[in-house]
């Protein structure tokens, strides 16, 4: 952190938005800040790299797994049954078709996304506060725990993170100046961002409303015009408008059969952005970074600010990206309370670049000469130690240790009960031979259960769905054998 901090040379103006900085700059050398870049992103590799196939699959990426199988259209088929977009099941098709099926080729994608991220992050921190803004952001991204465990998971959760960034980015960038390259590259990274993930959706509507509203607010001859803007966005929700409908069709199903998150209570929202933000703590100090980015003070005559005189920052780039920041969260929490609970931590990473990048501009306003950069740098270094300390996800559920076990005592007469399909897709996945007998709970065949020995694996809340299949005069249970997040519990049948 000190590296690069400590290369601001002179006096940078406290409270400098993201133009005013540009046209005194942030006073980093090239060298010293592409040196810290290089540093960052290396250290942002080696974290996702590192132990990458160490963990157990669980049943989600298991899912992914499965869905990726065979051809484009397979993969597309297998999909649409799912509650997300096809974009990261093709890319994860074409890694294990490069690299196998091992643990590490599944989520070798997901690593590589998440560093990219750090990248792409440190790109957009320059464009709303300059170089300081963007190693700073980069930093937090790169070494923050929630984005470093779902940058080593075979779901679509880093790429999510990424394209928000990517979207965000490119809009920005097309604000200053509007041509050609730009207008395409948002184009793009508005499709791939709505084809990542329901929540991408969210982030793209944001986005492009705050930006809406920044060209009418202050036209500029250099920016696209509003209704430009809107012509973009329509092509971008077309382009998305097949897969749209079949989401929509989930939803109604969701919403009329359930879901398995929970309501969103203030306790329970409250749980879920603590663990975005890699706890509580970490929570709290980023806020207070972010309120020092809106709350500012006022410019004097000269070039430095006037003491006590606190207004509100100008910085049209702030609402955006607060917009891109608060919008998925609070469209997910008022879909829960009005409908069907879809809030939950993971689903909202793409608001995390966000959240970290407002943080670094707060941060950024107090650096203006080498002791306010190294308390800065201080600052930053305990919020990440902070993270890293209390602020790593549980572990994966240990089904390579599980369904050997499994496997070696269901017995040819009996059968493994599951909670819901997607256990027994991850038994698939680390069984070579398949098991004999396999029921998931949620449908259970008319006539009940057969056979005189089963065996039920239960894992967190599906204990209850589970038991509830299995009555004491008919089954006795024998011994309970724990795996890390798994219980598994042998019934053997007593009677008719």
């Amino acid at each position: 952190m000190l590296v690069f901090l400590a290369s601001a040379r002179g006096r940078v103006l406290a409270y400098g938005i993201a133009e005013r900085a540009e046209a005194r700059g942030w006073l980093v050398t090239d060298r010293g800040s592409s040196i810290a870049l290089a540093v960052i992103l290396v250290v942002a590799a080696y974290v996702r790299l590192h132990g990458l196939g160490d963990d157990s699959l669980w049943r989600d990426e298991a899912s992914s797994w499965g869905e990726a199988q065979g051809s484009f259209f397979d993969i597309l088929a297998a999909t649409a049954g799912d509650n997300y977009p096809p974009l990261h099941n093709l890319i994860l098709a074409a890694s294990m078709r490069l690299f196998g099926q091992g643990e590490w080729a599944l989520r070798i994608s997901s690593a590589v996304f998440g560093a990219a991220n750090v990248l792409a992050l440190y790109w957009v921190g320059t464009i709303v506060g300059g170089r300081i803004t963007g190693l700073i952001a980069a930093s937090l991204l790169a070494l923050s725990p929630f984005h470093i465990w779902y940058s080593q998971e075979a779901r679509n959760y880093a790429l999510l993170s990424l394209n928000a960034t990517l979207f965000a980015g490119t809009s920005l960038w097309l604000m200053r100046k509007a041509t050609l390259g730009r207008v395409i590259a948002a184009f793009a990274a508005a499709v791939l961002l709505l084809y990542t993930h329901p929540y991408g959706a969210f982030a793209w509507l944001c986005v492009s409303a705050a930006v809406l509203v920044v060209l009418f607010l202050r036209p500029d001859p250099e920016a696209p015009s509003p209704v430009i803007w809107v012509l973009l966005q329509l092509a971008a929700g077309l382009a998305f408008a097949p897969w749209a409908w079949l989401l929509l069709g989930r939803a109604n199903d969701i919403h009329e059969k359930g879901f398995w998150i929970s309501y969103p209570d203030l306790g329970y929202v409250m749980t879920q952005l603590f663990n975005v933000a890699s706890g509580a703590l970490v929570f709290i100090a980023l806020m207070l970074a972010i309120a020092a980015a809106f709350v500012q003070p006022r410019p004097g005559d000269g070039d430095h600010a006037q003491a006590g005189r606190i207004g509100l920052a100008a910085s049209p780039d702030l609402w955006v990206v607060l917009a891109w920041m608060l919008g998925p969260v609070v469209i997910g929490i008022a879909i829960s309370l009005v409908s069907t609970p879809i809030f939950i931590g993971r689903y909202i990473i793409g608001s995390l670049p966000a959240f970290l990048l407002l943080a670094s501009v707060g941060l950024s306003r107090f650096v203006d000469g080498w002791r306010s950069a190294t308390a800065v740098a201080l600052v930053v270094a305990f919020t990440i130690t902070l993270g890293l300390a209390y602020g790593r996800p549980a572990p994966h559920e240990d089904w390579r240790r599980a369904a050997p076990y499994l496997a070696s005592h269901v017995g040819t007469d009996g059968c493994v009960l599951v909670p819901d399909a997607g256990y027994a897709r991850v038994l698939s996945y680390y069984l070579k031979q398949p098991l004999p007998c396999v029921i998931d709970a949620s449908r259970l065949p008319p006539g009940g259960l057969q056979g005189n020995f089963v065996i039920v694996a239960m894992s967190g809340g599906a204990n209850r769905k589970i038991l509830s299949a299995l009555s004491p005069p008919t089954w006795q249970n024998g011994d309970v054998v724990s795996f890390q997040g798994i219980i598994v519990i042998p019934f053997r049948r007593t009677g008719t």
